[in-house]
């Protein structure tokens, strides 16, 4: 019904103002396109170089502007500034004294050159005759200036040896000409040259020394044997008459020694499901103990691994009150679930950019079973230790009774560190106390050693640890028994300064040990053989650390591990 009524009846007008009934609805057909025309061109104005700007419609003549140019160019003149009549407080003598040289209109060069006025030297110092050296041959690392006089005599040398030899000797060389005289003189005698011997020893200690160098002008090394300690330890075994076993403890004098240097600590916790609750609650006690021991000037940071990897900070914070907040929250969040990806979290490490004078320091909890990612333990320690290359010091606490303590120990080992292995859960937290306790004031970091009077390759560990004040440095060795004496030097950076102590000790004053220093010493020889063989898995390396173990009775260490022969 609405559309019939809409549809046929007519349009109906609604109020006042409806449309009228004879407007017509008119329809535009739509518009298309024909044709696109361009615009007209802009009329054309002159450039710049041709507008006038008297009269814009005409166009000037490049000739009349560049006349008009030039004369006024050639109009204008420069008038002589007027000057002061009185003349400058010394003005006249400078001018008296700097007279120009009149010019020679038919200079020269050659005459100049030749025309010698101002001479150096009087015509009778260069007459006197000149003394040649005669040429010596070449001896290797022999000094490059030679003597000015032929030596020929074995009693000149001799005599030059017993001066330089002298116990009170501390100044330069004597001239060659007074150890001339007192050897060639005619009618010199025994006693009368020993007489002068004596006067000329007298001469050259009472001389300027020229070889007393400070040591600062000769290394940038400072010297701290004064502000460390050592303690030296030895043991003789009936079984080896031939060789004396030393322990060297070097420690920290006093707080005033050496300032303790600031520290960047990265505590990895592992939140496996291996671990469990229990025991991951006990850890958490302990990383909190340690967060609240860092100082004001360390920089600190969290990972927590499983089968990912999270952090606290995406990069390492400075203490303070917040970041302390932060770090407590993300203790109290970590929950035992997943699996163990080690070689996962210790990758982390490799990307931590270490300040220079700030040693960091890694320190690993975990019950050290990976099951994902890479797994085999030897794999995970050669591939970190290669490349860490003892940058970062790791060290690794183990908790329960199926700890895998080779992971642990060896990779510690290799990378300035020390692992410790603990069976029960109740010992996790003070273990963790007492290792912040022991690693709160590092003194000197990227520690090295050398020996003199003495063979290396028996002395352990090969990679030292930082030294710390509550921590001291622990070296064992093995020395012939006729040459007790020997020193050694090591170096380490305190700061931005490197520093070296350097110290002679006589095994035969060292305290008294027992076999146990023996025994240690064989323990540290095998770690470095075990080292060896991680690196490179050679059987020759495997046979010695059996040889070892069965001369020294001790039990091969990590058999099914390193798939010894002499596995039980």
């Amino acid at each position: 019904m609405h559309f019939a009524l809409i549809e046929y009846l007519p349009a109906i007008p609604l109020g006042a103002f409806g449309a009228p009934e004879n407007e017509s609805r008119e329809v535009l057909p739509p518009m298309h396109v024909d044709e696109v025309r361009a615009f007209q061109e802009m009329p054309k104005y002159p450039s710049i170089d041709e507008y006038v700007p008297s009269d814009p419609n005409r166009v000037a003549d490049l000739d009349e502007q560049l006349g008009t140019f030039k004369t006024d160019t050639d109009l204008a003149r420069l008038e002589d500034p007027v000057l002061e009549t009185e003349p400058l407080a010394g003005q006249n003598a400078l001018t008296a004294e700097a007279k120009l040289p009149e010019l020679n209109s038919n200079w020269d060069p050659r005459q100049e050159i030749l025309a010698i006025e101002d001479r150096l030297f009087h015509d009778e110092v260069n007459a006197a005759p000149r003394r040649v050296t005669p040429a010596v041959p070449r001896i290797n690392q022999a000094p490059d200036v030679s003597a000015p006089i032929e030596i020929t005599s074995s009693k000149v040398l001799e005599e030059a040896a017993k001066i330089v030899a002298a116990p009170a000797w501390k100044g330069p060389l004597p001239s060659i000409e007074k150890i001339l005289v007192t050897v060639t003189e005619p009618g010199n005698k025994g006693g009368n040259a020993a007489g002068q011997e004596k006067e000329l020893v007298d001469q050259v200690n009472d001389s300027a020394s020229l070889i007393d160098e400070a040591r600062e002008d000769i290394t940038s090394i400072h010297a701290v044997e004064g502000l460390l300690g050592v303690k030296v330890h030895t043991f003789s075994d009936a079984s080896t008459p031939d060789y004396v076993y030393f322990k060297i403890e070097i420690y920290r004098q006093g707080i005033e020694a050496l300032p303790v240097l600031p520290k960047e600590v990265i505590l990895i916790q592992d939140c496996s499901e291996s671990m469990t609750n229990a025991k991951l609650n006990r850890c958490k006690t302990g990383l909190l103990s340690w967060v609240n021991s860092l100082r004001d000037g360390d920089k600190f940071n969290i990972i927590s691994f499983r089968n990912n990897v999270d952090f606290c900070f995406p990069d390492s914070r400075l203490v303070n009150a917040i970041s302390r907040a932060r770090a407590r929250g993300f203790i109290d969040s970590l929950e035992a679930r997943g699996k163990t990806d080690v070689h996962g979290s210790l990758e982390k490490l490799l990307d931590v950019e270490a300040e220079f004078g700030r040693p960091v320091i890694a320190v690993l909890v975990t019950d050290g079973r990976p099951t994902i990612g890479l797994v085999d333990s030897s794999d995970i320690i050669e591939q970190f230790s290669h490349r860490n290359k003892g940058q970062v010091s790791v060290f690794s606490l183990g908790g329960g009774s199926k700890v895998n303590k080779y992971l642990l120990d060896l990779l510690s080992h290799r990378n300035r560190g020390d692992s410790l292995i603990v069976t029960r859960d109740l010992d996790l937290p003070p273990a963790l106390e007492n290792m912040s306790h022991q690693l709160a004031s590092p003194v000197l970091a990227d520690m090295s050693y050398r020996f003199s009077n003495l063979d290396e390759s028996e002395v352990f560990p090969k990679t030292l640890s930082n030294l710390y004040l509550n921590r001291p440095l622990v070296l064992y060795g093995k020395a012939p028994a006729g040459n007790p004496e020997v020193a050694f030097q090591i170096v380490g950076q305190s700061g931005v300064k490197p520093h070296d102590m350097v110290f002679s000790l006589d095994l035969r004053n060292g305290r008294s040990g027992d076999s146990e220093l023996r025994r240690q010493w064989a323990w540290h020889k095998v770690y470095n053989l075990i080292s060896i063989y991680t690196a490179t898995r050679a059987p020759a390396a495997l046979n010695a650390i059996v040889q070892m173990c069965d001369r020294y009775g001790l039990d091969v260490p990590y058999a099914y591990t390193l798939d010894s022969p002499a596995k039980p």
